[in-house]
């Protein structure tokens, strides 16, 4: 379980999903780039990879699962692509990979 310090990641990270224009998404194919005709979009990415790889530092790739779980639940809006999303971002944090 995730102490309730991670709990304002949660929102954090929230917020910023909140921030992505969605129309912009382009799934796991493009994951890499998805945001290039959108800047502030591709920031918000980065800030997003940060978010995970403290999240990971903090609790393992455990608390990674547990956040994408809690930051679904906590707004269901654009479930499926948020969730989407955070698991792309967050596939290789904790593994030594390169997003």
């Amino acid at each position: 379980m995730i102490d309730l310090s991670t709990s304002e990641t949660d929102r954090t990270v929230d917020a910023l999903l909140r921030q992505i224009t969605w129309s912009r998404f382009a799934g796991d194919a493009g994951i890499e780039g998805p945001y290039r005709d959108d800047p502030a979009s591709a920031a918000v990415v980065i800030e997003l990879r940060q978010a995970g790889e403290r999240l990971a530092a903090a609790g393992g790739l455990d608390a990674l699962d547990e956040a994408i779980l809690r930051i679904t639940e906590m707004n269901s809006a654009y479930s499926d692509q948020r969730s989407n999303l955070l698991e792309a971002l967050w596939s290789s944090v904790g593994r030594g990979g390169e997003p």
